[in-house]
């Protein structure tokens, strides 16, 4: 598979996922566990499982967190975009013009996360537009 490939099929992936309404504020949905086991989780254990993946089949990526919200920075061709999968699993139906907006975002929810000199700059060109999503 292409880099493109594998980052489309790892959002598809993790977006078909429930996530878990119920229990939002649990720290037993917070975790790839959760995700792999359950097949549920909120927003940590999907960036997490994303997380796990990537590191597996050879991505470059990093997980990061706001306040209330936890995604991925995903590298492709030597730079680095936001990767949400979270916002694909809010939608049933891949056709829907927005579930490929989780990688339509160069900000996530207004802000860079925290610490965000750690990361690496994001481009403003997204994945979606780059992929022809």
């Amino acid at each position: 598979m292409s880099e493109k490939d594998k980052i489309i099929y790892v959002y598809n992936y993790v977006a078909k996922h429930n996530y878990d309404h119920t229990f939002m504020y649990s720290k037993s949905n917070q975790s790839a566990y959760s995700f792999f086991t359950k097949g549920t989780s909120v927003c940590a254990g999907f960036a997490k499982s994303s997380q796990l993946i990537f590191q597996n089949i050879g991505i470059n990526s990093y997980l990061v967190m706001s306040d209330n919200h936890m995604w991925n920075y995903v590298e492709y061709n030597g730079k680095y975009y936001v990767f949400d999968a979270t916002v694909g699993a809010s939608f049933t139906d891949k056709t829907n013009e927005n579930y490929y907006y989780g990688l339509g975002q160069t900000t996530v929810k207004s802000t860079y996360g925290k610490y965000k000199e750690l990361y690496p700059s994001i481009e403003q060109t997204t994945l979606k537009d780059l992929f022809n999503l």
